[in-house]
């Protein structure tokens, strides 16, 4: 799940900041949502009425599961053979949670602020240490070596978006809404400026940072997480997991007016704040105002606005060779504690070489900054 922790994260972390190093992808338009098929908030026509729809096919396929479940108990109970006493236990206790997520009511609850429970200790992880280095330097070029294929999307999520260059600069160029220091392992904000966990351990209430935008500047609001579900879930995305991801990740996700989302997930976990929102992203309403059927074909290449410090050029995207992301200058997290110091780079080339000795070479020509080395021989041989 430490995704951001990988080998070329590593690597960024070291060279590029002493600290977390983020990327984010947008068009270098403002998308213009008037001109779009949206409704009064600004949200596109897939939305429409998507929150009771997504209910009601939630608790349908839960009184599935609970009369199979309940039918497999009674046959357990009466086989009582080698073994089934492990197994009835185990299906005793998916039953009950099945009957509880039923009796908790709707997997989606849109509420106003005001129905906010009380008492609840808010934390900022303002206490962790800062990360980065001052004296880093902003500006420049970073050039990385790419050892896969090209990527034949820049969507997020459809058939062909589980390539290496979306899980390395579009999976990872979100802020999540809480994040985690890479040296102390605790929660840190993000696009969330504190958080608070309820008193049975399986709840997370997230307020949003007033300032969290875009990077076309347009502010995210606690309904575009709710997008963001309704689109990857939709029929004309064409991808499943993510369906089954939300139904089995949370028993239930509230939002309270424009500044509050609450992830309630089956049971207490280690380090909740974090772990509950991995995988839960906004969705920008003005880029997907025209989202339908036609989505794979017609979002191909396009780069959604997100929250992080990177854009890619789309004049700079070379099909088969390079990627180039550029810098966001207003991005709105550039002068918070955690990430002041990190996106030092103007921008960052991903350059796609297949051939290692010819990405030795073109590294020994000076044309690669980076190159992640995992062979002794090259390593001592060809890099001296």
């Amino acid at each position: 799940m430490f995704r951001w922790l990988s080998i070329l994260g590593a690597l960024l972390l070291a060279v590029f900041t002493g600290g977390v190093f983020y990327f984010s992808l947008r068009e270098s338009a403002v998308w213009n949502e008037a001109a779009g098929n949206v409704d009064e908030r600004g949200m596109p026509a897939v939305f429409d009425g998507f929150v009771e729809r997504w209910n009601r096919s939630v608790e349908r396929e839960l009184r599935r599961e609970l009369a199979a479940g309940e039918q497999q108990r009674e046959l357990l109970t009466v086989s009582r053979g080698e073994g089934d006493g492990c197994r009835l236990a185990e299906r005793e206790r998916s039953v009950e949670r099945l009957r509880r997520r039923l009796e908790e009511g709707d997997h989606i609850r849109v509420l106003p602020l005001e129905k906010m429970p009380s008492g609840l200790e808010w934390h900022t992880g303002m206490e962790e240490p800062e990360i980065g280095d001052p004296r880093a330097v902003k500006g420049g070029q970073v050039r990385l070596w790419i050892n896969t294929p090209f990527p034949g999307t820049l969507r997020a999520f459809g058939p062909g978006s589980e390539n290496f260059f979306n899980y390395s600069a579009i999976d990872n160029v979100w802020i999540p809404l809480v994040g985690l220091h890479p040296e102390t392992f605790r929660p840190i904000p993000g696009l969330a400026d504190r958080w608070a966990v309820s008193a049975d351990g399986r709840t997370v209430f997230y307020h949003l940072d007033p300032e969290a935008a875009y990077s076309d500047g347009r502010p995210v609001r606690a309904e575009d997480f709710l997008l963001n579900i309704c689109l990857r879930t939709s029929d004309a995305a064409r991808d499943p997991f993510w369906t089954a991801l939300f139904r089995s990740t949370f028993d239930r996700i509230t939002v309270y007016g424009d500044s509050v989302i609450a992830l309630t997930v089956p049971s207490p976990r280690p380090l909740l704040p974090y772990m509950a929102c991995v995988d839960f992203h906004p969705a920008h309403p003005g880029f997907y105002h025209d989202f339908n059927a036609l989505f794979l074909e017609r979002y191909q290449w396009k780069a959604a606005p997100n929250t992080g410090g990177y854009m890619v050029v789309p004049g700079k995207i070379r099909q088969g060779e390079r990627i180039t992301l550029a810098r966001v200058k207003s991005w709105w997290a550039k002068d918070r504690k955690y990430y002041r110091y990190s996106c030092n780079a103007d921008q960052v080339e991903h350059v796609f070489v297949n051939l290692e000795n010819k990405a030795i070479e073109m590294f020994r020509r000076g044309d690669l900054d980076m190159m992640n080395i995992r062979k002794p021989e090259i390593w001592e041989g060809k890099l001296e």
